[in-house]
């Protein structure tokens, strides 16, 4: 869990995250799926986000609610 990814998620959000990295490909942002939350601003029922850059990636964290 990389804490410099975890910083931008607020703390009522960080239960549901399972994993946060950066490698090569981007920044990555696992959501547990049996949390009930799903990243809202992905495809309905997504539980990864995946972006080039930390802005993009601060725009999807705030995506991240409960699952409908």
């Amino acid at each position: 869990m990389d804490e410099n990814i975890m910083k931008y998620v607020p703390k009522s959000k960080r239960h549901a995250i399972f994993d946060a990295y950066k490698d090569q490909d981007g920044y990555w942002i696992c959501i547990k799926s049996d949390s009930g939350y799903e990243a809202s601003r992905m495809e309905p029922g997504c539980h990864v986000i995946h972006e080039d850059t930390i802005q993009e990636l601060r725009y999807q964290i705030v995506g991240i609610k409960k699952e409908c």
